[in-house]
């Protein structure tokens, strides 16, 4: 997994560690030509590691929709599942 920055048209890759943030936002680039999903818009303010937690987005929807499938749930469950989800995720590491 590769992250890059857009400037204009272009995609210029990053690391995980960065200072500022780029015009257009940080880009999660699956091929190095396709947007997959933005990381972070250029307008937002965001916590340090947030990057680092908002490339598994996608898994997390996946998550949550097969966990809550035809299920009733409140916020309280939704969140707790998020937790889970993270508690999981750095299990695994």
């Amino acid at each position: 997994m590769k992250v890059y920055e857009k400037i204009g048209k272009r995609y210029h890759e990053l690391g995980f560690q960065f200072t500022g943030f780029p015009s257009d936002g940080i880009w999660l680039v699956q091929d190095g030509k396709q947007n997959m999903i933005c990381l972070i818009r250029s307008d937002e303010k965001v916590p340090v590691r947030a990057l680092e937690y908002r490339v598994h987005s996608n898994e997390l929807t996946k998550y949550l929709v097969d966990t809550f499938r035809d299920t009733p749930h409140s916020w309280d469950d939704i969140s707790r599942a998020c937790c889970d989800f993270f508690a999981e995720m750095e299990a695994r590491r």
